[in-house]
């Protein structure tokens, strides 16, 4: 007997894979939702008959009146011993679990509301326009995903997109969606200017369209008002004390200003759409900034994202010919971090950390912001034979595709679109312990330190450590789809 306590999701699902019966002896169960899984995982069953247990499990397992340890060895022995047994309630398992399906509950409840004369509506199409960037960059490819998600779910979808900072071009796609859509706004700092983003918001809400504000980066330092009003509170003084005494009143008089205009900003940010929806736990943090409202609020992970103009590899003769085509080595062990090189993505480090017999990948470009990081990435880089660095964006997703694993050892992060897209293809993680990717950790190792994070580079390349998340990967691939997230975005809406 194994006493675990408490375990990770991961863990919880490759001890159903892994074990040969389900015996649950509780008594007193509401439900007892352990049946289902069981009968997803297919594990035979045996269980007490106390509370709704026999209600749930139906003809698709033992059912005991007795537990004592006689007659519950007994019942384990039979269903271990007999094949023939086992076969059947396997299979019993799997139509009991049919009449659990989401539209034969939906029906089933439906029909008993009915009796009290209370009519649920049926979930209906939706006409959804989903407004972003239409650049090429991670918020873009992360809107087009939400697209196909809501359309595999039956709406009607159109995705309007603008180039960063261009108003005119924003207030061009606002008037063109019909009246009575849902409109979608995945909002990222740089792409929309504040004051005519919600001078947007506001002619939607008059024209009577529900809106949803998918916020993805959210804290003061990414509004404009309040980059203006820091300045202004942190001025360098140039000139002679009394000039400076006599500028005090005039720096004040624009602190105000900027003031007033950051605070109508995001009261109008948190009032005017119908949800709020943001995707990290630091983001989370700052929406009390834009409303006290808990009803409107959502804290959802993002969809998975698949790589721009990338086909995953489905067989091993498939990443073959991938990695011949990209020139990558077939006999060693390929690690990728991809995305923009900004310092927090700790490149320095990732280098030194790869083992001299496998390869690291670098994909990715030059930052306008930090371009001098870029150069020092290329100078650790030069003369390594186990480092290359990739910079032609169109190749990016080709060199994650090829990779056995993708390292993410960043200093910070709110949320990462690269991860989804990595989980996505299939590939398991190397993690840094911020908090931005610990959805992921049952999909990849996480390093706290550099000697940690060599120590990993290492021990990911077992077989053994490989396979387990590649377990791991798989559930996240079914928990994120987009066609199982994106219609959370819409609940709650009239």
């Amino acid at each position: 007997m194994r006493l675990t306590g408490a375990v990770s999701i991961e863990q919880y699902v490759a001890y159903f894979r892994g074990a040969t019966v389900l015996l649950t002896l509780s008594d007193h169960e509401g439900f007892c939702v352990p049946l289902l899984e069981a009968m997803r995982s297919e594990l035979p069953i045996v269980a007490h008959a106390a509370g709704a247990t026999g209600e749930t499990l139906g003809e698709a397992g033992v059912l005991l009146e007795d537990k004592s340890p006689d007659a519950v060895a007994a019942a384990l022995e039979r269903v271990v011993r007999d094949a023939d047994l086992r076969r059947d309630l396997v299979e019993r398992g799997r139509g009991r679990l049919a009449d659990f399906a989401s539209p034969r509950v939906a029906e089933r409840l439906h029909d008993a509301l009915a009796l009290a004369d209370w009519v649920l509506p049926r979930e209906r199409r939706r006409q959804v326009t989903v407004l972003s960037s239409d650049q090429r960059c991670g918020i873009h490819h992360y809107s087009l995903a939400v697209c196909e998600g809501l359309r595999a779910n039956g709406h009607d979808v159109t995705f309007a997109g603008v180039r960063h900072l261009e108003t005119a071009e924003l207030y061009r796609a606002a008037k063109h969606i019909a009246r009575g859509e849902v409109v979608l706004v995945e909002h990222e700092a740089g792409i929309f200017r504040d004051v005519p983003f919600v001078r947007v918001l506001l002619d939607l809400k008059r024209r009577g369209h529900e809106v949803v504000l998918s916020l993805h980066e959210l804290e003061p330092e990414k509004f404009h008002h309040y980059r203006r009003l820091s300045a202004a509170l942190h001025y360098r003084p140039r000139f002679s004390w009394i000039v400076e005494a006599l500028r005090i009143p005039w720096v004040a008089l624009r602190i105000f200003n900027w003031f007033v205009r950051y605070r109508v900003v995001l009261g109008l940010m948190g009032s005017l759409p119908d949800r709020l929806v943001v995707h990290s736990s630091r983001s989370a943090y700052w929406l009390d900034m834009l409303t006290h409202d808990a009803t409107k609020r959502d804290l959802m992970p993002l969809v998975l994202t698949p790589l721009e103009g990338t086909a995953a590899p489905r067989t091993a003769e498939e990443k073959r010919a991938l990695r011949e085509r990209l020139g990558l080595p077939q006999d060693r062990f390929v690690f990728v971090s991809p995305g923009f090189f900004f310092p927090r993505k700790r490149f320095l480090e990732v280098i030194a950390a790869t083992p001299e017999d496998a390869l690291l990948v670098l994909s990715g470009t030059r930052s306008e912001r930090d371009p001098e990081y870029f150069d020092q990435v290329i100078a650790a880089a030069g003369g390594r034979p186990n480092v290359r660095v990739n910079t032609d964006y169109d190749t990016m997703g080709d060199f994650v595709a090829a990779a056995d694993a993708v390292v993410l050892w960043y200093e910070d992060v709110f949320q990462s679109a690269v991860v989804t897209q990595a989980i996505w293809a299939g590939l398991p993680l190397i993690l840094s312990p911020t908090p931005g990717f610990r959805l992921f950790h049952g999909a990849g190792l996480v390093a706290r330190e550099a000697d940690e994070l060599r120590r990993h580079m290492d021990a990911i390349r077992d077989p053994e450590t490989l396979e387990r998340l590649h377990r791991g990967v798989s559930i996240l691939r079914r928990m994120l789809a987009p066609e199982r997230l994106a219609p959370r975005y819409l609940v709650g809406l009239d």
